[in-house]
């Protein structure tokens, strides 16, 4: 299965407006598969990793509406729900979120 996260990662769109839409929600879906498997504990740390890369390239769209409102009221309502490795993934998304704003200003 690392493999096939890992291709999935990789995938690429063009540059269009839709198919910059159709790579966030590429990189969404795979944030949610990794935070599903993270939340059952799967010891994996790949799912660690490709979440982590899953939000960089996300936060990389930041110009797109829907990736702002993705940003400032999904993430942090996923990340108050209940699960044992809740504050590394929060640490992990809050490092990711604040290096993006820095690199803004």
């Amino acid at each position: 299965y690392r493999d096939v996260y890992k291709q999935r990662l990789q995938e690429g769109k063009d540059d269009s407006l839709e198919g910059q839409i159709l790579s966030v929600a590429d990189k969404i879906d795979l944030l949610y598969e990794t935070f599903g498997e993270i939340q059952k504990r799967n010891p994996e740390e790949l799912f660690f990793e490709i979440y982590e890369m899953s939000l960089e390239t996300i936060i990389q769209f930041d110009h797109l509406a829907s990736v702002h409102d993705f940003i400032n009221n999904i993430i942090p309502e996923m990340l108050t729900e209940n699960f044992i490795p809740r504050t590394e993934l929060r640490e992990t998304t809050m490092n990711i979120l604040n290096k993006r704003k820095e690199e803004n200003e």
